[in-house]
């Protein structure tokens, strides 16, 4: 039985995934060789079996510690949120696809000249150039997706912290 924190449990995850395609790089190298047909062949050192085996146990041991982690995860409660580690890792990623949308959006202006070389509005270079000048015009308060944007990125760095507590604090057992 080894005690992890969630912290440490991803490193050593990280670390046996590591192994692992360490020993599929050797495999795929020394598994085979080429020789001529009247020369001696120089055989690279590789153990079909023994291999295999390593692999074999690297990818329980990771699936041990990964569903420990998982189950970890989905019980431990986030108090200042009232949601579990869990739920926490998924409305962040939420709120990372919202906050990569309003930041386009609070960058606009309200008003801007169009440029005939801007691919958003379907105009290629090659389109013929237009006497009247045109604008776009942000169909929405620019202001309002500044402070949203500005929101959603406080609720991230938030979460993000009390997920980085928990993962620090907070520990789980696993046969390994």
């Amino acid at each position: 039985m080894k005690t992890f924190s969630p912290a440490t449990a991803t490193k050593y995850i990280r670390v046996l995934e590591d192994e692992k395609e360490n020993l599929l790089q050797k495999e795929s190298k020394r598994s085979t060789y080429m020789a001529a047909a009247e020369e001696e062949p120089e055989v690279p050192v590789y153990d079909y079996v023994a291999t295999r085996k390593r692999i074999a146990e690297i990818d329980e041991l990771v699936r041990k510690v990964r569903h420990a982690l998982h189950a970890h995860n989905v019980t431990s409660v986030l108090s200042e949120f009232g949601m579990t580690v869990d739920e926490a890792l998924i409305e962040l990623a939420q709120l990372s696809a919202e906050r990569r949308t309003l930041d386009g959006m609070r960058n606009r202006q309200q008003k801007e000249r169009y440029d005939s070389y801007d691919l958003n509005y379907g105009r290629r270079c090659g389109e013929q150039q237009r006497d009247v000048v045109e604008y776009v015009y942000a169909n929405y308060d620019v202001d309002q997706a500044e402070r949203d944007y500005q929101e959603i990125y406080r609720r991230i760095v938030d979460l993000q912290s009390a997920i980085d507590y928990s993962n620090q604090t907070t520990s789980f057992e696993v046969e390994v």
